[in-house]
């Protein structure tokens, strides 16, 4: 299980922590505190443009991180933010910013 964040969060996190003039090096985590599987990710990804999933499971890989979850506490408490837009709301602003892009290059 992973913690997908959505990159206009992780913005927001960012411009927080540097609105904040503090003299000692903090450090926080810049997450949702909410654990995704690959497979709920590939579903809402399926669901999101409507194709066919297929899901064909494989070894574990040396290196592959089994679990990766954070806790944004910390931020919260320190920098006064978290994470606002949920998995399938970022995905589908991701998909909808690629086929812009795609667009205007075309």
């Amino acid at each position: 299980m992973l913690d997908f964040i959505f990159v206009g969060d992780v913005v927001r996190f960012l411009l927080a922590g540097m609105n904040q003039r503090v003299p000692e090096a903090r450090v926080f985590n810049v997450c949702t505190g909410r654990a995704t599987t690959i497979v709920q990710l590939a579903k809402t990804l399926s669901s999101i443009t409507g194709t066919v999933l297929v899901i064909e499971n494989r070894p574990v890989r040396v290196g592959d991180i089994r679990v990766s979850l954070g806790n944004p506490g910390k931020a919260l408490r320190g920098l006064g933010v978290h994470a606002l837009t949920s998995l399938g709301d970022g995905l589908k602003s991701t998909i909808e910013s690629l086929k812009c892009s795609q667009q205007e290059a075309a």
